[in-house]
This record gives C-alpha cells, structure tokens and sequence, in this order.
C-alpha cells in the first residue's frame, strides 16, 4: 500500500492540491498548470498509472483507486462530477481504496488508507463498485 500526496497550490489559498493517480505517476498534465506540465520526477511509480475505468489502476494483484470527500459524508470516485465536491475539503481529505484484481463484484480483503496515513482493512466480501459508500469505521486497522 502506498501513501502519497502532492503539494501543488492551485488555488492561492496556501494549501497543497490533492493529485491524481495519474498526476503523482507523472503520466497525467497537472491541474491548474500549463498544458503539458507533468510532475517530474514522479512521486508515484509509474507502475501505478491509471488504465483502468474510473481512474483505477492496478499492481501487485490488487486495484487502486483515489476518491475525495462528497458533501453526504460518502466518498466519491476522482473521476465523479466535481461539482459534487469542494476543492477545498479535497486538499485535506481523500483516500485510496485497494481490493484484489481477480475477483469480479464482491470482494474479499479490501484495504483503505487516508491522508493521515491510517491503513485499515476488512475480510468481509465488499461490492468493488459501492467502496466510497462504505461504513470503514469498524475495519481493522492494520497500520
């Protein structure tokens, strides 16, 4: 499981941005730059490259994907309507969620890990497409 955050202030607030998978593996444009302004070098492997739906990428046999604070409490997937969040509460809040690649729906051993740096986990079969609508306060943790 990884643990990364970029820094880059783009809205003059003095607060870092949250990036992308696609911006940390310095594969995506950075946001409010340029075009063409990649992050190099990258943060983030580009190993961890988005490829799949929804911003999701995959290594080590388990899918990654970033989801950012919804106004309801729920997280909602980096590629959902921004208009449903605020930039402001995604500089300080996000999570990545990490399930196994070779089970399609449901799943089994689905890590979470947030801003702070708090890994948790669950055993029980959780459904891939509902994991920003999920209750993680009884997950364990495992860091």
């Amino acid at each position: 499981m990884f643990v990364a955050a970029l820094a880059v202030d783009l809205d003059e607030d003095g607060i870092g941005e949250f990036g992308t998978l696609g911006e940390l593996t310095g594969v995506d444009p950075l946001r409010g730059y340029p075009s063409q302004t990649y992050l190099d070098p990258p943060v983030v492997s580009p190993g961890l490259r988005p490829t799949g739906a929804h911003g999701t990428a995959q290594r080590s046999g388990y899918c990654f994907r970033l989801y950012l604070p919804g106004p309801d409490g729920s997280w909602l997937r980096v590629d959902e309507d921004p208009s449903q969040r605020t930039a402001d509460e995604s500089e300080v809040r996000w999570c990545v969620f990490a399930w196994p690649v070779h089970h399609e729906g449901e799943t089994t051993r689905t890590f979470r890990v947030d801003q702070t740096g708090r890994v948790s986990a669950t055993n029980e079969r959780q459904d891939a497409s509902r994991l920003g609508r999920l209750d993680t306060s009884d997950w364990i943790e495992v860091r």
